[in-house]
């Protein structure tokens, strides 16, 4: 009998918190309520507090910066197509 002693990895490119461009480019109340949520998430997960509210920040647009990205190669890929 022989056993492998290889393991297989996958990884794949996950999703954006708010998953649509859309909610990145306009602040709404859903916008304003996912950075609360990180904010509450955050908090109860850790005692130090200090610094929540600039990390949140720094995520919510590092994410909005990756939708943009995003939404510009789905453009690049449909001019591509036509």
């Amino acid at each position: 009998m022989i056993f492998s002693l290889k393991k297989i990895f996958q990884l794949g490119q996950g999703s954006l918190g708010l998953l649509e461009t859309d909610y990145y480019n306009n602040e709404t109340d859903i916008t304003a309520a996912y950075r609360q949520f990180m904010t509450d998430l955050a908090s109860a997960l850790t005692n130090e507090t200090s610094t929540i509210g600039t990390d949140v920040l720094l995520i919510y647009l590092l994410e909005k910066n990756i939708s943009q990205v995003i939404a510009f190669q789905i453009f690049r890929c449909f001019i591509i197509l036509i």
